[in-house]
């Protein structure tokens, strides 16, 4: 019986933690959906900053992932897996965008 009790509570353990990494990967999604719409930055310190920023994201999906598949019962997070590897896709297309944008702006301005 407490072999029993251990079990499920381990299951909700287990879904309670899914369910948390599901709001932060829904948070994250909106977050670099937002970050993407606004222009590139202009300042160097303030690029800077917001590359950084991305670049602990993709860190964090990269643990959350791992965690995922290490951690959680096999066969039954193939969406948020999906999820994970779509928010880590939009940060590094992102990121790469915005890199090449402030590189353009400082070529043109630098011609001038």
């Amino acid at each position: 019986m407490a072999e029993l009790t251990s079990s499920v509570s381990a299951l909700e353990e287990w879904g309670r933690e899914r369910a948390a990494l599901e709001q932060w990967t829904s948070e994250q999604l909106a977050a670099v959906a937002e970050w993407r719409a606004r222009p590139a930055k202009l300042r160097p310190e303030a690029a800077r900053q917001e590359l950084a920023s991305m670049q602990d994201i993709v860190t964090q999906v990269a643990d959350r992932r791992t965690k995922l598949l290490t951690e959680f019962p096999a066969g039954e997070d193939s969406d948020l897996e999906g999820q994970l590897a779509s928010l880590d896709h939009q940060v590094r297309d992102g990121t790469l965008l915005n890199f090449s944008n402030t590189v353009i702006f400082k070529v043109s301005f630098s011609t001038l």
